[in-house]
C-alpha cells in the first residue's frame, strides 16, 4: 500500500467560539477526499465502515477515522489518508505514533508545528485538539509519521440559550442591571452560562461581571470549558430608569 500524507478537507458544521479555535466546536464533522477518488473505503478505529464510499464522510461519533482510496487510475496506486481524531471535551485519547520499527530513538511530538516540551515516547495522550505528527530517527534517517487531527467535540452545542427573559431593566434603588439570576431553558450538560458585549461569544468580549451593567444590548452563550467553546448567542436588552423621585426640575420657591 503506497501510503500518502494527504490531508483531509475538513468541513466543520458548527460555530467556533473565535478564529484560533480550529479543532474543536459542535459536530457533526464532514471529511472530505478529492473529488476524483475512486474505490473508496472508510474506516472507523480500523473497522470497515460498511456502505460507506462516497467522496465525504460526516463523523459524530468518538473514534479514529481515516479512509483509503485510488487517486490516480493510470497507477491505481491506494493512498491512505491522514487520521481524524474526534474525543469529548474534558476526556483524553491516546495517538499511537505507528513506528513499528524497535529501533526508533529521539522521538518528538509536535502540534501545529511546535514541539511538545516531554512528550518523547512513540505515543501521545491529549485531551485537545490540534494537528499532532511524530518525528524520530530510525536508525538510518529522520522520519515523520502521519499526522493525526485531533478535534474536541463541544459541549455547548448549536443552538442559541433560550432565556427566560430577553430584556430586563434596573430594581430601584438600584442605578445598574443584574443579569446574574437570568436563566436558559436549554442549557447542555456540562455547560454554564455567559455574557458578552458582542456577537458571537469569545473569550475576548465575555463579561467578566453581570452584576452591575449599564443599559444596553448584552447577549448569552453556553460555555462549554473542558472544549473551551460557546454556542450561538441569544441577545437581552436592558434599560435603566430613573429611580430619583425627587425629579429633574428644581423647586420653585413660595413667598
Amino acid at each position: 500500500m503506497n501510503r500518502k500524507l494527504y490531508i483531509l478537507i475538513i468541513g466543520l458544521l458548527m460555530s467556533f467560539a473565535s478564529l484560533g479555535q480550529q479543532f474543536s466546536g459542535s459536530g457533526p464533522v464532514r471529511l472530505s477526499l478529492p473529488t476524483a477518488a475512486t474505490s473508496i473505503k472508510w474506516y472507523k478505529d480500523g473497522v470497515l465502515v460498511v456502505d460507506s464510499i462516497a467522496t465525504t464522510f460526516r463523523a459524530n461519533v468518538v473514534g479514529t477515522y481515516n479512509a483509503t482510496y485510488i487517486e490516480d487510475p493510470v497507477s491505481c496506486a491506494v493512498v491512505e489518508s491522514d487520521y481524524f481524531v474526534l474525543v469529548n471535551g474534558g476526556g483524553s485519547v491516546t495517538l499511537d505514533g505507528q513506528v513499528n520499527n524497535g529501533g526508533g530513538t529521539g522521538y518528538q511530538w509536535a502540534n501545529g508545528g511546535v514541539n511538545i516540551p516531554g512528550a518523547n515516547n512513540a505515543s501521545y495522550t491529549t485531551s485537545t485538539g490540534g494537528l499532532f505528527t511524530l518525528k524520530y530517527n530510525n536508525g538510518t534517517c529522520d522520519l515523520s509519521t502521519t499526522p493525526y487531527y485531533v478535534f474536541v467535540l463541544c459541549n455547548a452545542g448549536t443552538e442559541a440559550p433560550t432565556l427566560s427573559l430577553t430584556t430586563t431593566t434596573n430594581m430601584c434603588p438600584a442605578t445598574t442591571i443584574d443579569l446574574s439570576t437570568i436563566t436558559a431553558s436549554n442549557l447542555p450538560s456540562g455547560t454554564v452560562i455567559t455574557w458578552h458585549s458582542g456577537t458571537p461569544a469569545t473569550t475576548a468580549n465575555k463579561l467578566s461581571s453581570v452584576t452591575a451593567l449599564l443599559a444596553g444590548t448584552y447577549y448569552a452563550a453556553f460555555y462549554d470549558a473542558s472544549g473551551d467553546c460557546y454556542s450561538p448567542t441569544s441577545g437581552l436588552t436592558g434599560t435603566v430608569i430613573d429611580c430619583c423621585k425627587a425629579g429633574s426640575v428644581a423647586p420653585v420657591p413660595r413667598y
